[in-house]
C-alpha cells in the first residue's frame, strides 16, 4: 500500500504510513505485518500494533522506531 498524499522534505514520514493504514483498513483489518525499508531518519510514529512493524535499516538510526517493533540490519542480508 502506498501512502499517497504524504510528502516530505528530507526524512520519511513514518506517522503518515500509520495514518494511511488506519484510513484504508480501519481497526478491524489492520495488516498482520508492515515492512519498512529505511535509513531510520523520519518522524515519531505510534502504531496501533507496533509489534507487527518490521524495520529494515540501512543505518543504525533507531530514534523513531517503537520499542515493540522488530528491527533488522540490512547489512545482515547482503
Amino acid at each position: 500500500m502506498k501512502a499517497e498524499g504524504c510528502s516530505g522534505g528530507g526524512g520519511t514520514s513514518f506517522a503518515c504510513i500509520e495514518e494511511k493504514i488506519r484510513v484504508e483498513t480501519g481497526d478491524k483489518k489492520y495488516p498482520s505485518a508492515v515492512f519498512i525499508i529505511t535509513d531510520g531518519m523520519g518522524n515519531k510514529v505510534d502504531p496501533m500494533h507496533p509489534e507487527r512493524w518490521h524495520w529494515f535499516l540501512s543505518e543504525n538510526n533507531k530514534k523513531y522506531i517503537p520499542i515493540k517493533s522488530k528491527v533488522y540490519n540490512l547489512d545482515d542480508y547482503v
